[in-house]
């Protein structure tokens, strides 16, 4: 009877301690970001993405929010204006940020890109001294470009991926002095620059160029009779979260304008990153 007692006194002792392991790991991954004052990067209120997906994204979000303490943050709604007054996509962005308490630190440094399917509308915002730095007005261009390509097809995965790794590209660049603007190499590459890819690229070509070249001239040789054919290739791409927000919402917005000038902008077009009296810098559009 004893050694009953006591093999259920184990037992217990045991699932009291892989509970607390549990519970333990559990609550981990949400203090990992917990100076980031908020755990979701990642909002999908119109079933978009699988758990997968959104699980995948949301690290991913998380992970460069941490790496550069500036929230990295994506949303899909029906309608932008159910959560402001506004009638401007870029508008209600900004109060979607400001009211449900978006930002790292205590500058509340971010990125959030909105996306609103009634209209298909979009908004790219950046808020905070990094955050405008580090996403100039060119910058939030050529960013726009990349993953409206994914948006205007529908593949909302594709198209969120290449946000959150163009946000961890350009903040990193940011970080290193050397925001993306104006007269950075064109052809932006993602992780690579323009001048690091061709390089890489060439390398990995002239090789096999070498070798294609002698064996077109020795077939060349034996095919005099051939004729010319033309062909082309074609490309195919394969293809209710709620936000922490209160209920009042802005009737209307004055903003004034203010340029943050980087040093390494220049050429013809106006470099640097314009922010309004709100603290927002910001592009939106049609997806």
């Amino acid at each position: 009877m004893k050694e009953v007692k006591d093999t259920s006194r184990t037992q217990r002792c045991l699932c009291f301690l892989a509970a607390l392991l549990t519970v333990f790991f559990l609550w981990m991954p949400g203090k990992v970001y917990a100076e980031g004052e908020i755990d979701t990067y990642i909002y999908d209120a119109v079933g978009m993405f699988t758990a997968e997906q959104w699980s995948e994204l949301q690290e991913k979000a998380a992970e460069a929010s941490a790496a550069y303490e500036c929230g990295v943050y994506f949303a899909a709604v029906e309608d932008f204006r159910q959560y402001s007054h506004s009638q401007d996509v870029q508008t209600a962005t900004e109060d979607i940020y400001l009211i449900s308490d978006f930002g790292w630190g205590e500058g509340k440094d971010g990125v959030f890109l909105l996306l609103s399917m009634s209209e298909r509308d979009y908004a790219l915002i950046a808020y905070g001294d990094f955050g405008n730095a580090a996403f100039t007005d060119y910058g939030k261009e050529v960013m726009s470009d990349h993953f409206l390509d994914d948006f205007a097809d529908d593949d909302w995965y594709a198209g969120c991926l290449d946000y959150i790794e163009d946000c961890s590209s350009f903040m990193e660049q940011a970080r290193n002095g050397q925001p993306y603007d104006v007269d950075s190499n064109d052809g932006w590459q993602g992780e690579l620059g323009e001048s690091d890819a061709l390089v890489r690229i060439s390398m990995a070509l002239l090789p096999s160029a070498a070798f294609a070249m002698v064996v077109c001239v020795v077939l060349k040789r034996k095919m005099k009779t051939a004729r010319k054919e033309k062909a082309a290739f074609e490309y195919v791409v394969d293809g209710a979260v709620h936000f922490r927000i209160k209920q009042d919402m802005f009737s209307h917005v004055t903003q004034t304008r203010r340029r943050i000038q980087n040093n390494n902008s220049g050429g013809n077009r106006s470099g640097g990153t314009h922010v309004n009296s709100r603290g927002f810098s910001g592009r939106s559009g049609k997806f």
